[in-house]
């Protein structure tokens, strides 16, 4: 009576951890691709700051480079003069 009692619990719980598995797979993929989409998804406000702060680094680097651009000119400025000083001396 035993033995039939523990066969009827292996079959009983073979099926179902089958149900389990069958129910279980195509939900957890369900919901791995929703959280896969989540992460993807962002919402129009999120949005807009991550524009505004593209925008402010743009502009911040357009600045950066003027004040590269100025200071290459000046460093120029200063080595031609110089340059000019360090002739006249060595000529004098």
């Amino acid at each position: 009576m035993i033995l039939i009692e523990i066969i009827v619990l292996l079959v009983v719980a073979s099926v179902l951890v089958t149900i389990i598995t069958a129910v279980g797979r195509p939900v957890a993929e369900t919901l791995a691709l929703k959280t896969r989409y989540k992460i993807k998804e962002i919402d129009s406000a999120a949005e807009s700051r991550l524009l505004k702060r593209i925008e402010g680094l743009e502009e911040e680097l357009r600045q950066t480079q003027g004040e590269l651009r100025e200071l290459k000119s000046s460093t120029e400025f200063s080595l031609k003069m110089l340059e000019d000083s360090s002739k006249k001396s060595g000529s004098a």
